[in-house]
């Protein structure tokens, strides 16, 4: 997922089809727009109050677009990180998309949990502590087969006119 990530997405929407995130949808501007009429601030507001007041987790501005995609904190998020994901236009102040990432089929929901199990953060303190003892029995298993390796190697050597 994370080294392959265009095939696995592909493969995951061959059997479930995944919503592509909105600001991913909108056609690029022929000049990129840095002067907006709706600034940062002005965006950050629009999404706290259609959001019901919930936190912003994440903004970010794409000039190409003239929009913003903004995360916000939800209930429904499996990690610590905001994953209901807002679009504003940059000009108008429209939310034109706001979902959350696992809203949608199955594919949606797949690929939503792929990060908080990899770092652990999707089960809390119990799932990260889980993926810290996998690592270190990961370790473990590796440092003991080089060790059964060298010996068996060091054996055949000696044996050998």
């Amino acid at each position: 997922y994370f080294i392959w990530y265009g095939p696995v997405v592909k493969l995951v929407d061959s059997v479930s089809p995944i919503t592509p995130r909105h600001i991913f949808l909108l056609p690029n501007q022929e000049l990129a727009q840095i002067d907006t009429r709706i600034d940062m601030a002005a965006a950050y507001n629009i999404a706290k109050q259609v959001g019901g007041g919930a936190n912003v987790d994440m903004m970010r501005f794409f000039p190409l677009k003239n929009a913003y995609e903004l995360r916000i904190f939800d209930p429904r998020d499996i990690d610590p990180h905001g994953r209901r994901m807002m679009v504003i236009d940059a000009f108008k102040g429209e939310v034109l998309s706001d979902r959350h990432i696992t809203e949608g089929g199955a594919g949606n929901q797949f690929m939503a949990w792929q990060y908080p199990l990899h770092s652990g953060k999707g089960f809390g303190w119990p799932g990260r502590m889980l993926i810290f003892f996998s690592g270190l029995v990961l370790i473990v298993v590796i440092v003991t087969g080089v060790k059964i390796w060298l010996r068996k190697r060091i054996v055949h050597q000696k044996s050998a006119p």
